[in-house]
């Protein structure tokens, strides 16, 4: 007897279909845009076959949707040194999607997808803080160096979300570096009340319009909504 398909396949083929459908887009379409078969392209819906992550990335880009990235658990290979008891989540899932993120500037994947976009959690996992020393590093440290800056690449096709991080001096700072337009609202819920996340933006310096655009309008973008 065949083996079922995974259940994250399912889960990511249902999404698949369910956005190239809003779009009115043919499963022929959609195969000739990644340069494939329209039969491979049932066998990702189906979760028969699994979509890789290069093959995302193409899907995302041709699907005109962001890729969200949530932390986990440290792999095995970083989770020694991440796994500090204490500090997993406020540090080591931080450090965790970072990594992955400069990975992704660093492979050159935004050079050749120029329209893959991604969403990052928690105020961008430390990155936008170290946007200025990234930078001024990435020039005189050796290795291959790319088209843009970090600092360019992130603002171009990264976006954070506010979740878990209802601190103003850290909204403020985001918000300055990375511009108000790439903020997004997000709770941590159910690990720390929806409330305290309503708050934090409630209560930050910032114009009306500002407000509505981390809440809602940002989002509606972002996303497609």
């Amino acid at each position: 007897m065949a083996d079922k398909p995974n259940p994250i396949d399912i889960h990511v083929g249902h999404r698949l279909r369910l956005r190239r459908t809003l779009l009115g887009m043919s499963q022929e379409r959609l195969a000739q845009l990644l340069g494939l078969t329209f039969q491979q392209i049932q066998k990702y819906e189906t979760g028969t076959n699994r979509v890789s992550a290069s093959r995302l990335w193409d899907i995302a880009a041709a699907l005109d949707v962001p890729i969200y990235i949530h932390p986990r658990d440290p792999s095995p290979q970083l989770g020694g040194p991440l796994g500090i008891p204490g500090f997993l989540v406020g540090w080591g899932w931080a450090l965790e999607v970072g990594t992955h993120a400069i990975r992704l500037i660093a492979s050159g994947v935004f050079d050749e997808i120029p329209r893959l976009r991604m969403v990052i959690g928690h105020m961008g996992e430390c990155i936008p803080f170290l946007l200025p020393r990234l930078d001024n590093r990435y020039t005189r440290d050796r290795g291959p160096k790319r088209r843009w800056s970090p600092s360019e690449y992130f603002k171009n096709h990264f976006v954070v979300t506010t979740s878990g991080m209802n601190y103003r001096p850290q909204l403020m700072m985001t918000i300055e570096e990375v511009g108000v337009d790439r903020v997004l609202f997000a709770a941590d819920w159910p690990f720390e009340p929806s409330k305290e996340a309503v708050d934090g933006i409630e209560n930050a310096p910032l114009s009306g319009a500002d407000k509505a655009k981390i809440f809602h309008t940002n989002a509606a973008r972002v996303f497609r909504l």
